[in-house]
């Protein structure tokens, strides 16, 4: 068969072989087989790699051949990666129980540099300490220098990882950072011209203000990583303000996520919600959860009633450690 079939008829059935089917059944059987299968694309995936794939396909693939990459060094060793120049998304995981964010490092993560990996548009990274390394990656990526890479989740971020951009990317459309300090949060938004999807959860506060009155983004996500009881009594990272300050300056907004925490009661955080998402007129779907101080005067199904954009919403409330008041509304 294989001495019929030209070589543009098995890369179109190669398509459709699973990879780790594809070496294991077809590699070694003759040379001819061995470089057809090694001008095929390879995509590895996002998630840890098997152990039969570490078996059949880690020794055999060509670096040229690799789209998609799992890095996972307590999982298996893959000496090759800064070879690999084709790579469109990389993707660090880590699956140590002992992790701890002053003390984990990425062994590999010095390889990610725009004259390696030229065509990259995605790249995650679960978890990272500080570093040097990490340091300068992030102000490549923001800084313009990945010149096709739309899309990167981090796992933190202060203002040090923009500190001395110049040119900022203009490629970047979808962006989340896991523990996001405010020193970071205003400059990218105030920055990337192109950003759809902002996903972040807050962590350390700072001062700061958005720039820009219009925001391109379609699709946001607000979390934080304060926890009650303490933030009423040292304050939140959550603010209302914050987050009103964002959505009337997304009026594309077509999806988001919201975690808010406020002083004022249910009724009046709702309707300054109300306000900003009906100027959304592409808005498909919201999950917002509110935590509140003040009691309310009334009941959350007479608030949601007197708003056509809530009428229809699923909301329910119940009160949480200390007292504090919790509620969630979606559609």
């Amino acid at each position: 068969m294989d001495k019929i079939f030209p070589d543009e008829i098995f890369l179109q059935i190669f398509q459709y072989v699973p990879r780790l089917d594809l070496f294991r059944s077809f590699y070694n059987l003759n040379s001819r087989l061995n470089r057809i299968i090694s001008e095929s694309n390879v995509y590895l995936g996002s998630v840890s790699l098997n152990k039969e794939e570490q078996q059949y396909i880690l020794p055999y693939v060509q670096p040229k051949q690799i789209y998609s990459f799992p890095v996972f060094e307590e999982e298996y060793e893959y000496s090759k990666l800064s070879q690999c120049i084709n790579i469109r998304e990389l993707t660090f995981l880590s699956g140590s129980k002992e992790y701890n964010v002053y003390r984990y490092e990425h062994p590999q993560l010095i390889h990610v540099v725009p004259s390696i990996f030229p065509y990259l548009k995605s790249l995650t990274i679960y978890v990272q300490s500080c570093s040097g390394v990490y340091g300068d990656l992030c102000r490549m990526i923001f800084g313009n220098q990945f010149s096709v890479l739309e899309s990167v989740y981090l796992p933190y971020g202060n203002n040090q990882c923009v500190s001395g951009i110049k040119t900022w990317s203009t490629n970047l459309k979808d962006v989340t950072i896991k523990c996001c300090n405010k020193s970071l949060y205003y400059p990218l938004l105030n920055n990337l011209p192109n950003i759809l999807s902002f996903h972040c959860v807050f962590g350390v506060d700072s001062h700061g203000s958005l720039k820009k009155e219009y925001l391109p983004l379609t699709h946001i996500y607000l979390g934080t990583n304060d926890k009650l009881p303490t933030l009423f009594d040292y304050g939140t990272m959550a603010k209302l303000g914050v987050t009103i300050d964002l959505l009337e300056r997304s009026p594309n907004l077509e999806r988001t996520i919201l975690f808010i925490c406020d002083y004022h009661e249910l009724g009046y955080i709702i309707d300054q919600l109300n306000r900003v998402l009906s100027n959304c007129p592409k808005l498909i779907s919201f999950d917002c959860h509110i935590q509140h101080f003040r009691e309310n005067s009334e009941s959350i199904n007479e608030i949601k009633n007197r708003y056509p954009l809530f009428q229809n919403c699923s909301a329910h409330t119940w009160t949480i450690s200390g007292g504090y008041g919790a509620c969630r509304i979606q559609k």
